[in-house]
């Protein structure tokens, strides 16, 4: 598989179900990873100098669809001021 784990001691155990690679893995790699999440839907925890920074997760589009609505709706009563917004 092209993730590598890494077991962390202490606070950073690697857990159940999830992958960790670093950020030049990322880079090099992400269009393999991304599909990889998408095919088996496991969680990839994101490394730099060994700390974790970002968890990589699948997200559905009715999810990502609510996220959008709520977004606008808090845009719609936003009052705008300064330059051009009189």
């Amino acid at each position: 598989m092209y993730y590598s784990c890494y077991l962390f001691r202490g606070k950073y155990a690697e857990r159940a179900g999830m992958k960790f690679i670093t950020v030049s893995e990322l880079r090099n790699k992400a269009t393999q990873i991304v599909a990889g999440i998408e095919d088996t839907r496991e969680e990839v925890i994101v490394t730099k100098n060994g700390k974790p920074v970002v968890l990589m997760r699948f997200i559905t589009d009715e999810v990502f669809s609510l996220k959008e609505d709520e977004n606008e709706k808090g845009k719609a009563g936003e009052k705008r001021h300064g330059k051009g917004h009189l």
